[in-house]
């Protein structure tokens, strides 16, 4: 199970975690197994690198039972991370954390004009990335990124020209 959030800090990451394993334990499954089974994706805000950039994920408590190599952060500019957290008609109400037990409030999708336009626009995107062309080129484009020196990336890429 992969989680991807937008991190500033990981607090959703870390009460989406939280809401899993205890879930879990609830359940009587196997808590340590859940764990074993989580990653984590962290679109950032790109920043200066070096020794003393703050790091979310060497901050979050909650993630000492995971393992800090569960965590990878994909490295966005700034104004896209605005656009996609800040400005971006969402597909879904805002769902804040004290929210999360109301079903009532949980269940009703919203409808209007702007929540409709951006699940028409993730629909043209999907159908886009539909076709083996689409996918080869970018394919092709991370090839050219400087991650591609990451395994995690080169296996992405391997799998996206197999289907291309």
């Amino acid at each position: 199970m992969v989680l991807v959030d937008l991190v500033a800090d990981g607090t959703t990451l870390g009460a989406v975690t939280g809401a899993l394993t205890e879930w879990a334990a609830d359940e009587r499954v196997d808590v340590n197994a859940l764990r074993r089974r989580i990653r984590f994706v962290g679109i950032v805000w790109r920043r200066k690198t070096s020794p003393n950039t703050w790091r979310w994920n060497q901050h979050a408590e909650w993630l000492e039972p995971f393992g800090r190599a569960v965590v990878k952060n994909v490295s966005i500019p700034g104004t896209l991370w605005d656009y996609l957290g800040n400005k971006q008609s969402k597909v879904s109400r805002t769902q804040p954390i004290s929210k999360w037990q109301n079903d009532e409030w949980r269940f009703e999708p919203p409808r209007d004009a702007e929540n409709l336009e951006s699940l028409r626009l993730a629909l043209r995107i999907y159908n886009h990335a539909g076709t083996a062309q689409d996918r080869e080129q970018f394919s092709r484009e991370l090839a050219e990124q400087p991650a591609v020196s990451e395994s995690w990336l080169r296996t992405l890429i391997g799998e996206l020209r197999k289907t291309a």
